[in-house]
């Protein structure tokens, strides 16, 4: 398993989308944060989240916690 974080998604330039992601400055377009946890070998997706990139890696990453079990490898 492993997990994998994106920031580049940029998403419409919408008065909407301003206002739940803000804008940021090196992109110009606002951009949403996505993690995902994979299996590693057949690239299967067990789970995804993904919102503002204030939010951080680290914040996304714990919300995925409960889809790993104990017999679980994570790299």
């Amino acid at each position: 398993m492993s997990f994998d974080g994106c920031s580049s998604q940029k998403v419409a330039d919408s008065e909407r989308n301003r206002v739940w992601l803000g804008r940021t400055s090196h992109h110009g377009y606002p951009t949403v944060e996505l993690m995902t946890l994979v299996e590693t070998g057949t690239r299967a997706l067990i789970g995804a989240v993904f919102g503002p990139p204030a939010g951080g890696e680290t914040s996304y990453t714990s919300q995925l916690l409960h889809l790993l079990r104990p017999d679980m490898l994570v790299l």
